[in-house]
């Protein structure tokens, strides 16, 4: 069997998509002739954790933990050292430079600090388990910096998994437009040295091949996040019927950043303030880590619920309990994103609102399983109307779909390993010239 060497600093016990992406493909690579061999960091308290998943980790799979300098641990670092300073009036503007001194300094993100270690472990892995390949994923950007280094120093076929664009989105904001040109030449060297490049869709794949204006055969590929079927029993019939007391609406994952719920509460809330909508025959549970910021106006409201971080495992219970499932997507975010939670909604068999960008890839992939429909994310007026058939429908007993069962099979973790392991075999099948004993 051949090795792989997968560099990843999402990596359970961590919870959260960008593990369990990698979690899945350390569990199916050796049933195509592929046995992971994982370099990660060592956990850390202040990120979610969960244990469920680092018990999915097949026994056997080497796993060598590094140290990495936290980020937020040097903020607080750098942050007494200013103390001094917010003594004399200046607290407010002082507060801000740890946090601007980390985004200045630390290129391409925090994760920086441990590269050289990362190096040195990633050298000694390869002579251990005999490495065929090296993978790493991102982000952080820094795994793609640890495979640019150790495909330059040891000669093994290299892929670069991207979960995320790097530098190529208008959302994305750097310190200094030097800043910006820094990472975006990073991202062009890690996209040309790379022997194979994946990203979860299709509009970020374009992105990266525009970067060198080169769309080499064999090399670019598509592989999306994805369901496996061990989590949870697909249902072929969607969503509940209406004698049950309440519409279940559920939204799973984090919102951060650009992601807002605040269009779809604004346009809920007022559909129940005019009575077209019963708050007692109706709730909404966000599961994950949220903004808050959104949620602070309907405080209280007996229609709402704020579970926040919960496991793997548990997050499915709350899809498998829905009526009807809220997925967000920001097109801030490009064309290109998905979130990876789209792929367990469409599994579930539960129809679907998505509050996305009609072009989005998200909206693509639920109109071509036939599992929800699509309304813009920002027009409240679109929102409101397209809840209150939804409702109408719940209380009829008719809110079901009929999903395209064939296009929702293509995204099985297991199928897209396969992709991975294809991708593998390519690179090894090429030939490479070993320059590590």
């Amino acid at each position: 069997m051949k090795q792989v060497l997968i560099v990843a600093y999402e990596f359970p016990p961590r919870g959260g998509v960008a593990s369990l992406r990698l979690l899945k493909f350390v569990k199916y690579l050796p049933e195509f002739g592929w046995k992971p061999v994982v370099l990660t960091v060592q956990a850390n308290a202040e990120y979610p954790h969960d244990p469920e998943l680092e018990r999915e980790t097949p026994p056997g799979t080497p796993i060598h933990r590094i140290w990495h300098p936290d980020s937020k641990k040097v903020a607080r670092i750098l942050d007494k050292a200013f103390w001094p300073f917010y003594k004399l009036g200046h607290g407010d503007k002082v507060k801000r430079l740890p946090g601007k001194l980390i985004k200045w300094l630390a290129i391409p993100d925090d994760k920086i600090g441990s590269l050289p270690q990362a190096i040195v472990s990633g050298h000694n892995l390869i002579r251990r388990y005999s490495v065929d390949a090296i993978m790493t994923t991102g982000s952080p950007w820094t795994a793609h910096l640890i495979g640019f280094l150790l495909r330059k120093t040891t000669g093994m076929p290299w892929l670069a998994d991207y979960r995320d664009p790097w530098s190529t989105r208008l959302v994305q904001t750097f310190p200094t437009r030097i800043h910006k040109k820094i990472n975006r030449m990073l991202d062009t060297a890690v996209v040309r040295a790379a022997d194979c490049v994946s990203a979860v869709s299709v509009p970020l794949l374009n992105e990266l091949i525009g970067l060198t204006g080169r769309r080499d055969s064999g090399k670019f590929v598509v592989i999306s996040n994805g369901y496996d079927p061990d989590d949870f029993t697909i249902k072929g019939d969607g969503g509940r019927s209406g004698d049950e007391k309440r519409l279940e609406i559920v939204h799973s994952g984090s919102l951060y950043g650009p992601q807002t719920g605040k269009y779809f509460l604004a346009a809920l809330s007022s559909l129940i303030e005019a009575g077209d909508i019963p708050a007692s025959n109706i709730r909404v549970s966000f599961v994950g880590q949220i903004s808050t910021k959104d949620f602070v106006e309907y405080e209280g409201a007996d229609w709402l619920t704020l579970p926040g971080y919960v496991s793997h495992r548990a997050a499915i219970k709350y899809i498998q309990s829905a009526g009807l499932l809220l997925l967000l997507v920001n097109p801030l975010l490009g064309t290109g994103a998905t979130t990876g939670k789209v792929f367990e909604y469409i599994a579930s068999g539960i129809p679907i609102l998505a509050l996305t960008s009609n072009e989005s890839a998200a909206a693509k992939i639920i109109r071509s399983t036939q599992t929800g429909v699509v309304v813009d994310p920002e027009d409240i007026g679109q929102i409101r109307q397209a809840l209150k058939a939804l409702f109408e429908q719940w209380q009829a007993g008719q809110l079901h779909i009929m999903p395209n069962w064939e296009a929702i099979r293509q995204y099985d973790r297991r199928r897209l390993t396969s992709v991975l392991s294809e991708c593998l075999d390519r690179m090894v099948e090429k030939g490479y010239k070993k320059t590590i004993d």
